[in-house]
Parts: C-alpha cells; sequence; structure tokens
C-alpha cells in the first residue's frame, strides 16, 4: 500500500513511525510538511527516492539531516526560518535549481557536501547569520552563477567552491581571515570577485586556473598568498598589498594577459640548502611556507612593467620571472630616493 502513495501532506505531530513509513514509500514524489510539527528532516529521511521532486517543509525545523535528499529528483525548496544547520550531504546530487531562506532564516551551518554535485543549482544567496560553510559544499555546482554571503561568514572550508565551472561571481564575507585551499579552484568564468577586507592569506590554489578573472583588489590586511594561489589566471594587472610578506612559488605563474605587476616593500625569503629541500618544505608545511623571489611569475610572456616599492633590491633566490618575457623590454620602476641602490645591486 506505501508503495502507491505519489503525493501526501502531513498535519500535526510525526514520530519515528511516520518518518519510517515516509522512508518506505518508494514511488512518493510530493510531500507537504506545511502544517507537520516536526523539529528535523531525519538523516536519510528521503535518500535515493528518485521520483520525489517536491517537499515544502514547515517553520519549526531546526535541521536538515545527512543525506535527508540525496539522490532525490527535488528540483527547488525553501528553508524555513528556524533551520539552523544543513547537514553533510542533505542535497548531494541532487538536480535542484533554486534554493530560498526564509527573511529571517537563522541558518548557521552549511555542512559537508550539502551540495555538492548540485549540476542544476543557478545560485545561491546566502542568509545573513550564516557562520560556516564546510568542506566541498558547493563542490560541482557546475552551473552555478552567483554567490554571496553576509559578513557574519567567518569560516569557510577547503574546496567549498570549486569546479563552479560557470560561476560569475562570487562575494567573500568581509569577517573572513583566511582563504583556504582550492576555494575557487577551475572557476573558469569568474570574473567577479570581492575579497574579504580582512583578509590576511590566500592558501594554495585558491583561484587556479580562474582563466576569465581579469582584475581582483587585494586588501592591505593581505599578509600571506601561497602556493600557485593565481596559477594559469587570466589576470592582467597585479598590484600586491605594500605590507605583503610571503609570495609563494607559481603564485601568478602561467598567466598570458599579464602585463603590470606591483610588488610589495618586503618579503620573506627562506633559506633552503638546495632546491629539493624547498620542495620538501612544501610537503612538509602543506604548502605553508613563502618561496621570497622564487618563480613567482614565470612563464609570463606579456609582462611590461614591473613596480619595486623596495628601497634596497629584494634577495633573489632564484629568477621569479623565469620563462617570462625578454628582460630587457620590460620596464623596472623603483623608488626614485633607491635608484642607486638598485644600480648598485
Amino acid at each position: 500500500v506505501l508503495n502507491d502513495v505519489e503525493f501526501i501532506k502531513v498535519k500535526g505531530k510525526m514520530n519515528d513511525a511516520d518518518w519510517t513509513d515516509i522512508m518506505n514509500m518508494q514511488n512518493l514524489k510530493a510531500l507537504d510538511l506545511s502544517e507537520a510539527i516536526i523539529t528535523s528532516v531525519p538523516d536519510n529521511a528521503f535518500k535515493n527516492k528518485t521520483l520525489l521532486n517536491s517537499v515544502i517543509l514547515p517553520e519549526g525545523v531546526t535541521f536538515i539531516g545527512t543525506s535527508a535528499f540525496y539522490g532525490t529528483n527535488i528540483r527547488r525548496i525553501h528553508i524555513p526560518s528556524t533551520v539552523t544547520e544543513i547537514k553533510e550531504s542533505a542535497f548531494n546530487a541532487t538536480p535542484i535549481m533554486y534554493v530560498t531562506f526564509a527573511d529571517d532564516s537563522q541558518l548557521k551551518i552549511i555542512g559537508r557536501f550539502a551540495f555538492y554535485s548540485c549540476k542544476y543549482l543557478q545560485e545561491i544567496n546566502l542568509p545573513a547569520q550564516l557562520e560556516q560553510i564546510l568542506w566541498r559544499a558547493f563542490d560541482y555546482c557546475e552551473t552555478m552563477k552567483n554567490v554571496t554571503m553576509g559578513d557574519a561568514v567567518t569560516n569557510i572550508e577547503n574546496y567549498a567552491f570549486r569546479n563552479c565551472y560557470a560561476l560569475q561571481s562570487i562575494r567573500f564575507s568581509d569577517a573572513l581571515e583566511e582563504m583556504m585551499p582550492q576555494m575557487c579552484c577551475y572557476d573558469r568564468a569568474l570574473t567577479n570577485v570581492h575579497l574579504p577586507a580582512n583578509l590576511k592569506r590566500l592558501d594554495y590554489e585558491a583561484f587556479y586556473e580562474t582563466k576569465a578573472l581579469r582584475n581582483i583588489e587585494f586588501p592591505e590586511s593581505l599578509m600571506q598568498i601561497e602556493y600557485s594561489v593565481f596559477n594559469y589566471s587570466g589576470l592582467e594587472t597585479v598590484k600586491l598589498p605594500i605590507n605583503l610578506c610571503v609570495l609563494g612559488e607559481n603564485a601568478f605563474s602561467n598567466i598570458a594577459n599579464l602585463k603590470y605587476i606591483e610588488l610589495p616593500s618586503y618579503l620573506q625569503t627562506a633559506n633552503y640548502a638546495s632546491h629539493r629541500d624547498y620542495y620538501d618544505s612544501l610537503q612538509r608545511d602543506y604548502y605553508g611556507r613563502g618561496a621570497g623571489y622564487r618563480s613567482n611569475f614565470q612563464s609570463c610572456p606579456n609582462i611590461e612593467k614591473i613596480v619595486m616599492r623596495s628601497a634596497t633590491p629584494p634577495e633573489v633566490p632564484a629568477d621569479p620571472f623565469a620563462g617570462s618575457r625578454d628582460k630587457t623590454v620590460i620596464t623596472l620602476v623603483v623608488p626614485s630616493f633607491a635608484v642607486v641602490n638598485y644600480k648598485l645591486d
């Protein structure tokens, strides 16, 4: 009998037996819980119900459980204001296109893989109270074009928006101080990025292969740009904050469009006995140590001008522009009071 149910509306308080019955409705297509009294959507509540395409959730729900909608045919969902957490893989591998949140949403956490591989999700306007976006939450949302979030977000974990091939614009919370590894890696349509006003560190490959990205404004608070952050991007201009002190190897390498570079006043330079020691240190430190001026801009064939802001010529362990344009046709600008220093060097 349960397998004959395709559409159902539930009223009143639900118990475990009710949820078990719903889980056993293999041909369920639509479920209206707008008048049900529940505090959560249980783990695996609708998992792999491939015919289920519509669910209306009631106010009063505080969390959406692990894999609750995994593998369903859900196309849109409205998240009630009372939901504070969307747990791991809640909407993983669904064809969902639209996610909306109540104006007074209290959502705090979006869990690991929550919207992983939601290949038809169009955009996501995250609620103002959101605080955390966990590991790979939106990875492989291949048609998602826009992402906005409020300034309550203080933690976004690795790969959160990786492989979002159609993503054009993303606004990050100004409360973020660190951009984790491969945050927007392979987002090849990305043209507009708002970096956090208080950002201190860009971790490795955060914007790797963002080929449509032409310009990005770095906040003055930024101190570290790690290994390969903008490698193979489309940047035309790089104006590094004057107080940047760590710049990783290949941070801006293989950028055919790059023409203009402004360098900081000082970079930390790690001293290694050999190049092999340097790479060993990268493995040990999870790409967490700056290279100084070492292959940071290699294979950038169209550089026209480099502006130095250091009063003294920097230490250069290895050519930062290896494989780039002939240096005799690149204009080097140095502080007027430091010209003698550079000529002596």
